[in-house]
């Protein structure tokens, strides 16, 4: 059944989209009307069974009624929207925007209309959230953590704040929290007494610190400190086994260690022998008490397993010609075709890989047959061959093969993002709620790779069809040409 609109969208509205695309930033200042969905089938996120052939009334951004036959405003916009599926909007919990005419409509034409930044550069972060509150520029709902916090040497240091020793780590802290970022991220190389400043500092200021866990501590250590989210499944898998801290102490002990000749030849094997002693010694016990400690603590996991699929697939044909390279940029095209971690075709490492990628899927399904939290996240902008918005939906995927529900994927990317930031005002569809919203043509609880069959997205009570999120891709397309 084709979707139908009444009134019809302009030719300007149209050519509107395209001039937000491209950078200017005349959106959102003209009237919003009401928006009534006629007839659609409502999967609110709840956990509440779907409610079939319901309509959904739209006022001033928030969604006002959810109930039968009910009797449109004068000047609504109708939906007429029988045998789709309404979702609530996609949050991704892990990205990195570089550049955000190009990532914010490819976000947008995937349902994506949440998405927490993980490290970037901060003016450009700072004015695109402006611009987003302001209704000056069309995209998803922004959190930013800013500057990560590294200790020396960092690994990213042209978006890092060096922190090496308490007093450092405090200072970081206070300084992020006043120049107005949603949360602090940890990185790999802070030291320990630095990272448990960082930790007291965070709690004692009121604001969420996240991340990798450093090689100076432990995922438990992390967990019992307060750190909100981990990244990755980092440092899990070193709890888990029990080499895993010898491990984690001989790469502690070889950070700001100068290279020795040959060193470069070396770190395949070393990293394809770390994975395989892991992977060897994965202790069930260990894995048990380790969840028990992070349902304890209500520590968040970000598993990122699209990261891990991607260096499980060195070598193959299917990710090296993906056709969404469209619409990346020809100078990232041109750095992926040449990062090594996902072109280093030593057989021992890309086997490895392919049994860390098992392992992380090992150690999500564990966790969340434990109970412990997860959100949805695919480090899009920050791996090769991950693409903004369209990863999203492989995240889902990966969720739903490591032993979620279609459900339970859905709320990972939904409610449990809104939980997670302490957004009361979204993530579900509830009266009252933020009409951020994804019209679907098929029932993503039959088969959660349904979530890419995008009809529709309404952002902020706007709805834009199915024209406008093609114009956005097309234009996306065609601007890295």
């Amino acid at each position: 059944m084709k979707l139908t609109s009444r009134p019809h969208f302009s030719v300007a509205g149209c050519i509107a989209s395209f001039v937000v695309f491209v950078g200017a930033i005349s959106y959102g200042q003209g009237h919003k009307p009401n928006l009534l969905l006629r007839e659609v089938t409502v999967i609110d996120a709840t956990g509440a069974p779907p409610r079939e052939n319901v309509d959904v009334l739209i006022r001033d951004e928030r969604i006002e009624k959810i109930a039968p036959h009910i009797q449109p405003p004068p000047g609504a916009q109708l939906i007429q929207a029988r045998g789709r599926f309404l979702i609530p909007g996609l949050w991704d919990m892990h990205v990195h925007i570089w550049d955000a005419d190009l990532a914010f409509p490819l976000f947008l034409a995937n349902g994506v209309t949440g998405v927490r930044n993980t490290g970037g550069r901060p003016d450009d972060l700072r004015r695109w959230r402006e611009e987003l509150r302001e209704d000056r520029r069309l995209g998803p709902r922004l959190i930013a953590c800013g500057p990560v916090v590294d200790g020396a040497p960092p690994i990213h240091p042209d978006h890092s704040v060096v922190v090496e020793n308490a007093t450092h780590g405090s200072l970081a802290v206070d300084n992020l929290k006043s120049q107005g970022w949603d949360f602090i991220k940890v990185y790999d190389n802070v030291p320990g007494d630095t990272y448990f400043a960082v930790a007291a500092e965070a709690k004692k200021v009121g604001i969420p610190f996240v991340g990798h866990v450093p090689l100076s501590v432990t995922a438990i250590e992390a967990s019992d400190a307060g750190q909100k989210s981990i990244e990755h499944l980092d440092g899990l898998d070193y709890v888990i086994s029990p080499v895993g801290d010898r491990l984690r102490r001989d790469r502690l002990d070889r950070i700001g260690r100068p290279p020795q000749p040959g060193d470069m030849m070396k770190v395949p094997l070393r990293i394809a022998n770390e994975i395989n002693q892991l992977a060897d010694t994965y202790d069930e016990k260990r894995a048990a008490d380790l969840c028990a400690r992070l349902v304890r603590n209500d520590t968040w996991q970000v598993p990122t397993l699209s990261v891990a699929r991607v260096y499980a697939s060195i070598g193959s044909t299917v990710l090296y010609q993906d056709e969404r390279l469209k619409y990346v940029d020809r100078p990232e095209r041109d750095a992926w075709d040449h990062n090594p971690i996902v072109h280093l075709d030593i057989p021992e490492y890309v086997a490895a890989r392919k049994r860390a990628f098992q392992l992380a899927m090992r150690i999500a399904r564990a966790a969340h047959r434990e109970g412990v939290p997860f959100l949805a996240g695919t480090d899009s902008g920050g791996v090769p061959y991950l693409y903004y918005g369209f990863s999203l939906h492989d995240e889902l995927a990966l969720l739903v093969e490591a032993g979620f529900t279609p459900l339970q994927a859905l709320q990972a990317a939904t409610l449990d993002p809104a939980r997670f930031l302490g957004f009361p005002d979204s993530g579900t569809i509830e009266v009252g709620k933020r009409a951020d919203l994804v019209l679907l043509t098929a029932d993503p609880l039959a088969d959660i790779h349904n979530t890419r069959r995008i009809e529709a997205v309404i952002l902020k009570g706007r709805f834009h069809d199915q024209r406008e999120l093609d114009a956005l891709l097309n234009a996306a397309a065609n601007r890295v040409k």
